[in-house]
Order: C-alpha cells, then structure tokens, then sequence
C-alpha cells in the first residue's frame, strides 16, 4: 500500500475508533506471535516480554509467544512478518534503525515505507557516548574528550554495535560537530563493546544509554552526553550533546510494532488499542524504565508519519557521511 494512501486510510479509521470503541471490537486471538531482531537480552527482547507478560490472557490473545530471531540487524526478522497473515495473530517489533536507517545502506528484500503495517510506537530512548578506564581521569567532560581526541589522534577511535547501525553514525556525526575525526570499530554487538569499554581496550563507545547506565553507576565507565532533545530522566546529571555545543545532534531511538502488509485498519487498531493499554500499566512502563526506555505510544498515523520523517532525515546523515555498507 502506497505511504500516502495508508497514512489517510489510517488516519480515518483512527478518527472513527476515537469517535466510539465499536470500531476496535474483535473475536479474541488464540495466539499472538511477535517477532523481534533481537536476542532475547537485548532491548526489544526484554521490551517484548514485558508487553507479552501484558497481554497474555487478555482482551487480545490467549497466548502470546516470542520469537527471537537475530541475524542481518534485524532485517531476517522484517522480511519473516512482511508476507505473514494479517488477521493481528502476527506482529514484529523493531527499533528504528531497521526500517528508517537500513534502506540507505543495504539492499533490501522489504519496502519498510510499504511492506509493513505502522501499529504503535512502544519506546524511546537516547544515545549516550561513554569513556572507559583507557581515558585519562582528566577526560571528564565532552570538551576534554575531543580535546584529549586532538591531541592524540591516534587514539581517538570509538566503538559502536554495527558498522551501519544508527550509534555507528551519531558517533561519527559527533566527531564531525567537534572538528575531530573519530574513528569507527564496528563489533558484533554490545556486549563486546562493553567488554573491551570497561577491560580498557577501548576508549570510548556509543550506543543505547539504557546499555550504558549499570556500569557507570558501578563506576566502571564515565557518561559525557546523552543524545535527547532535553536530559535524559534516567541520567538528568548528564549534559545533552546540544548542551555540551554540538549544533543538530538530538537523535533517539524508538521501538515499535508493526503488522504484515494486508492488515486492514480495523485489525491495526485493534491490535493499537490493545498494546497502548498494556504499555499505560505501571508495571510495565516500570520494567521499561529499568532499562532507560521510555514506554511512549502512539495512533498508526502518528507512527506512519515519524517512520517517513527519519527515513527522510536518515537518508540526508547517510549522504553527509559518504557511508555504503561492505557486505
């Protein structure tokens, strides 16, 4: 379905569900599968169980089952769902990067403007760049990281997921708004990162502040700035990138639930007001929370237009930076 055209047809169902609740009445679901990218450690695997922990044996599905499946940075895990059933028994749940960043640097076997159905945003989070014991204990600021950066150009490397992954490019983009040339090493994954972050073989990483946060509160590694339009709640002593002088650097990452292709509006809204209601419980914007993820919901227009806004914005930072994908 063309974006234009699902953006009204979805904007017009969503006025008829405000309008009364007839419109998101459904026969209960013997079972919900989601699919998410990720491990099940990871952010959206956690993300996913606590909104399955939700919606089991509700109003929605009798049973609602996980499947984890990790490969290509998520990309296996949207090509499984584009093509599935669209009856609402199958949802996938993606962070950003996967459908808004990822059509600029690889080749695709999925359209995310048109192979997905936007359900509702789930979660927010912000970037946050972090220094390890390799960093000297003057380093205590953004401005004396770029400084000790200057002064040695050696050393200033930073570590990411992914080389492709939106930390990937908000680290370069951070050298970029500096005057300093930071150079990239991609792992396979965060945890990797993290270990070589706090063994000190690594001086500096960026990637998801929720990832960061337990081993700075341990005092195992130093936070420098956060990524936020504002300060992050779960972090409010540390300085935003904007703050710290760095012009155009707020990015965040989002999660959110989508639906294969032929899912018809009534069942995208029906499956919408079902996840909102879960992610307004405290319990579960509290197990969010744990992970600095913000629970923050959405109508599908409202998804439908951000999806298109950074998939725009993407685009432009990918061009900037002259990235292309090795593989």
């Amino acid at each position: 379905m063309p974006l234009l055209d699902r953006r009204t047809f979805l904007g017009a169902a969503t006025g008829a569900l405000l309008a009364g609740p007839a419109g998101a009445q459904g026969t209960l679901l013997d079972r919900l599968q989601i699919v998410v990218g990720e491990p099940a450690e990871a952010l959206g695997g956690n993300l996913c169980r606590a909104v399955a922990n939700g919606l089991s044996g509700g109003s929605y599905a009798k049973e609602v089952r996980i499947e984890n499946r990790p490969g290509a940075e998520g990309r296996t895990a949207v090509e499984s769902v584009k093509d599935a059933s669209g009856d609402g028994s199958v949802l996938l749940v993606t962070p950003a990067e996967t459908l808004a960043l990822y059509p600029h640097i690889y080749k695709l076997n999925y359209d995310p403007l048109s192979d997905v159905t936007p359900i509702t945003t789930a979660c927010t989070t912000d970037f946050a760049l972090a220094v390890g014991p390799a960093m000297p204990e003057t380093v205590k600021t953004l401005a004396t990281y770029f400084t000790w950066c200057k002064n040695d150009p050696r050393q200033a490397n930073f570590g990411s997921p992914a080389s492709g992954s939106l930390p990937h490019l908000v680290g370069v983009l951070l050298g970029k708004a500096a005057g300093v040339d930071l150079w990239h090493a991609a792992y396979p994954g965060l945890d990797p990162v993290l270990d070589d972050l706090i063994a000190g073989k690594l001086p500096a990483a960026c990637g998801p502040l929720g990832a960061f946060l337990p081993h700075a509160l341990a005092g195992k590694i130093s936070l420098l700035g956060v990524s936020g339009a504002a300060r992050s709640r779960f972090a409010p002593g540390i300085p935003t990138f904007t703050e710290s002088g760095l012009k155009d650097m707020v990015f965040s990452e989002w999660f959110g639930f989508f639906a294969p292709d032929d899912t018809s509006p009534r069942v995208a809204l029906r499956a919408n007001e079902a996840l909102r209601a879960v992610l307004a419980r405290t319990e579960v914007a509290d197990a969010l929370a744990a992970l600095a993820l913000e629970a923050k919901t959405s109508t599908p227009a409202e998804l439908t237009r951000r999806l298109q806004s950074d998939h725009d914005r993407l685009g432009a930072v990918v061009r900037r930076i002259g990235f292309t994908a090795r593989t």
